[in-house]
């Protein structure tokens, strides 16, 4: 009889051999992984702590045998006895049922040192738990991110310092205008502290606060932008001309968060450019003044020279000769017109002498006392052991003059007029900030009026010939330029500070001449004589060459005439014998008078000549008559000045 239960038994054996093969195959697939895992794996009892296994990873990465681990303690094993897991830690574990230590600091057999990742995990088979340990060497990871953290941390080092130490401005700014970071020269920059700034509205810096709404357009519109031109102020209101280079910075989500930027201040490099072009547009102005005053005073040469010769000729009873006396005068205020002119294009005559500018202006304050409003009060500020200069006494005298009356001008409800010299030296810096300025020792004169002052557009032209601000017929426009032209022509500098309502100063500076070269003073008395020698006179200019022989011939001269170079050359060399003295006009077409000159040298290297200018003895004149001119006279002419000049010429060896 067949067993009713026999088929369940085999199908219950089957089931468990089935099961048994799965396990198996379980605990090999797991074998397997633990045996090859590339992280290292430890295996430990959940009640004592004791390892039970460990994987040849681990033993590999920590050089260990595998005996050494088994049967301990974690904690008791070398590797793991000076790191956290200790004891308490175990009981955490065993508690939470989980551990994790991203960097935990392990060492090797041979003392190498070894950072892993150690994650730990209790987990329950067949009703006892287990601790499984997964340590995985992150010392190469590590040694990335410390060279990375290292490189990053010295690029920031590299940033802060150029932020710190930067010449210029350097910003972080949010968009709607905080300011979240400024360097020291930022902060210096705009004279605020650090903390100050830190929070401020970026616009307050501003002159117009539009500005920043189109810089901010341009800046969004570009991403970058260089060099923008932008009025800038100080936290005192000053202003400043600044260029500033700035960038957009965006936020995590893309969107613009911000700016960073640069700031410079170019105001001192604006100024000296627009003193550059002002010295260079005085200097064309002087150029075309000196011109015009050459053929002006060719034309007051002959109004002068003639009136002078009829009024010789006239009895001072004949209605005629009061006149032709003013027509004289007339000529001379034309001629003293001129004289400014080429005082201001530093080509007037000058007579040097060392001067104690303090003496000086002690006699124009005598002398201002009488001339301006009595309500004007003058005071002089004038430094003991002042140094001496080489100045033309009577210029000096201008200057004053013209200053102090333009003052009183300014002042026409009363006020203080005020004169201070001292001694000073311009060192390389400020004269690289100041065009026309030159390094060396100066005596400054400093005149000062507490009138209504001026603008700065103003003060820009100020110096500029028939410029001027007073009613019309109150004033030439000349008075300043004359200053101007005269201190130039001393080598000296000359510069206006002003404001509205806060008066003028112009500051002088006339060059120190050392003790040890200043020249010997000497007067010699001209005596007024007339001759008999032969002079041939040399001028392109009709009437200038008929009145210059009238001249010379009422005094007794033989005079022979050349209206250019070239005729004067062949006249010269054909009567060379009989000519004593040639006067020659500097200023001639076709050949000038210093080309003239030295052709006429190559003829007889002794001649005589006179050179005949309106200009004084600098510049061209002075070349001339150190290439072998004897001396000049002046124009227009002066009969007895240029009679003594021909006499003194004629007498010389």
């Amino acid at each position: 009889m067949k067993d009713p239960n026999k088929g369940s038994k085999e199908k219950l054996s089957e089931l468990r051999r089935q099961l048994e093969d799965t396990l198996r195959a379980s605990e090999l697939r797991y074998r397997r992984l633990f045996q090859s895992a590339q992280d290292g794996i430890l295996i430990l009892d959940f009640d004592t702590g004791k390892i039970l296994d460990v994987n040849p990873y681990l033993i590999d990465m920590l050089g260990y045998s595998h005996e050494e681990f088994m049967e301990k303690c974690l904690w008791e094993v070398s590797p793991f006895k000076d790191t956290g897991l200790n004891k308490e830690a175990f009981a955490k574990l065993q508690q939470e049922g989980y551990v994790r230590y991203e960097d935990l600091p392990l060492e090797s057999s041979d003392g190498r040192r070894i950072a892993v990742e150690f994650v730990s995990n209790s987990y329950p088979v067949s009703g006892k738990t287990f601790i499984q340990c997964n340590i995985r060497d992150i010392t190469e990871r590590k040694n990335v991110q410390n060279k990375a953290e290292q490189a990053l941390e010295e690029s920031e080092q590299r940033y802060r310092t150029l932020f710190e130490k930067s010449i210029d401005g350097v910003f972080s700014v949010l968009r709607h205008g905080e300011i979240t970071d400024a360097n020291p020269s930022f902060c210096e920059l705009f004279g605020y502290t650090g903390e100050e700034l830190i929070g401020k509205d970026i616009r307050d810096l501003y002159v117009d606060a539009a500005d920043r709404l189109r810089f901010q357009k341009e800046l969004e519109k570009k991403g970058f932008v260089k060099d923008y031109a932008v009025k800038l102020q100080k936290r005192d209101g000053t202003e400043m001309d600044c260029l500033l280079t700035s960038s957009v910075h965006f936020g995590n989500d893309g969107s613009i968060a911000g700016y960073r930027g640069i700031i410079r201040d170019v105001t001192d490099q604006k100024r000296l450019q627009r003193e550059l072009l002002q010295a260079q547009k005085m200097e064309s102005i002087g150029t075309l003044a000196g011109g015009i005053a050459h053929d002006f005073n060719n034309l007051l040469t002959v109004v002068l020279g003639f009136s002078e010769l009829l009024l010789i000729d006239k009895d001072e009873q004949d209605p005629a000769y009061a006149d032709l006396q003013r027509i004289t005068r007339a000529a001379w205020s034309g001629a003293d017109l001129v004289k400014r002119i080429l005082a201001f294009s530093r080509k007037a005559e000058f007579n040097t002498r060392p001067l104690n500018l303090n003496h000086e202006i002690e006699q124009v304050k005598q002398l201002l006392t009488r001339t301006i409003p009595k309500m004007i009060e003058v005071e002089l500020v004038l430094s003991n052991g002042l140094p001496t200069v080489l100045a033309d006494p009577t210029q000096v005298e201008q200057v004053l003059m013209n200053v102090a009356v333009n003052a009183g001008d300014a002042m026409p409800d009363g006020g203080i007029l005020t004169f201070e010299t001292t001694h000073v030296t311009l060192h390389e810096e400020y004269c690289g900030l100041h065009a026309g300025a030159k390094p060396g020792d100066y005596v400054m004169l400093s005149v000062s009026d507490t009138g209504h002052g001026m603008d700065h557009e103003t003060l820009d032209h100020i110096f500029e010939p028939f410029y001027t601000i007073k009613e019309a017929g109150k004033g030439t426009g000349l008075g300043l330029a004359m200053v101007y032209g005269i201190v130039k022509q001393h080598g000296g500098y000359i510069v206006g500070y002003s404001e509205p309502g806060m008066g003028t100063t112009f500051k002088i500076y006339l060059p120190v001449i050392p003790t040890e070269t200043m020249p010997e003073t000497r007067t010699e008395k001209l005596i007024l004589s007339r001759g008999t020698e032969t002079v041939l006179l040399v001028d392109d200019e009709d009437m200038v060459r008929d009145l210059g022989k009238r001249i010379l011939e009422r005094s007794g001269y033989t005079v022979l005439t050349a209206a250019n170079g070239k005729d004067a050359l062949n006249l010269y060399g054909k009567q060379r014998g009989e000519i004593s003295l040639v006067i020659l006009d500097l200023i001639m077409p076709e050949m000038r008078g210093r080309q003239c000159l030295e052709e006429l040298l190559k003829i007889h290297p002794q001649v005589r000549v006179l050179i005949a200018t309106g200009f004084s003895a600098v510049g061209e004149t002075k070349k001339t008559i150190e290439s072998g001119a004897i001396g000049f006279v002046g124009k227009p002419y002066d009969m007895s000045q240029m009679l003594q000049a021909v006499r003194q010429a004629l007498d010389q060896g």
